[in-house]
């Protein structure tokens, strides 16, 4: 596979582009949604309730 590809498969390309969204949010930059610092806690616990779900059924990199 090549490198480009393994690379945006990563989760530090997740983290990165996830980096530049949020700060793109901050600053009000954003077209289609925006930033509810205050409701961050709901949205980790939503998150972890998926991967809790994902991983309980064996679904793994969208197969399942």
């Amino acid at each position: 596979m090549d490198s480009e590809v393994k690379y945006l498969l990563s989760l530090g390309a997740v983290r990165d582009r996830a980096k530049i969204v949020g700060e793109a949010a901050e600053a009000g930059k954003l077209s289609h949604f925006d930033v509810h610092e205050d409701r961050l806690g709901e949205v980790a616990e939503f998150v972890v309730g998926v991967i809790k779900v994902c991983s309980f059924a064996g679904v793994r990199d969208g197969q399942g």
